[in-house]
């Protein structure tokens, strides 16, 4: 009887640590998604002059899908609206979404607030990583 409680115990500590490490990866390859994301909002502010780049976003807060990223200077080329089951990234074992939530306050608006969301389902539940940075026109 106590051998078989220490090989049930056994048994759910090996579950629990590899279930943890799965969600440890799948985290990890979330955040680098992530951070390809907003890598491509830091290029375009920098590849365009900032009319172009804070012109191209409506005022309000607008999805956008990135299952895949444009080159540079293509800002819009982005998918707009949320993506579609269709639209997902395979990555390090784990099927992810990965959108952008733009937020412009006013047409002539100095400052842009970009969020990338890069979901998954984990198990029962959904799990996301965030990423936010406020791009500021430069002033001369």
């Amino acid at each position: 009887m106590l051998v078989g409680l220490i090989l049930t115990a056994v048994a759910t500590l090996m579950t629990l640590t590899i279930k943890n490490a799965a969600q440890a990866r799948y985290r990890e390859a979330a955040t680098k998604l992530a951070q390809e994301g907003m890598e491509f909002f830091n290029r375009e502010d920098a590849v365009l002059v900032w009319s172009n780049f804070a012109g191209y976003f409506p005022v309000g807060s607008n999805t956008y899908c990135l299952a895949t990223l444009p080159g540079a200077g293509q800002l819009q080329a982005i998918n707009t609206g949320s993506c579609s089951a269709s639209e997902t990234i395979q990555e390090n074992g784990g099927e992810y979404i990965r959108q952008a939530t733009v937020t412009k306050t006013a047409a002539a608006a100095t400052q842009i607030n970009v969020v990338i969301i890069v979901s998954w389902v984990d198990g029962a539940r959904t799990s996301t990583v965030n990423i936010t940075k406020y791009f500021q026109k430069l002033v001369n």
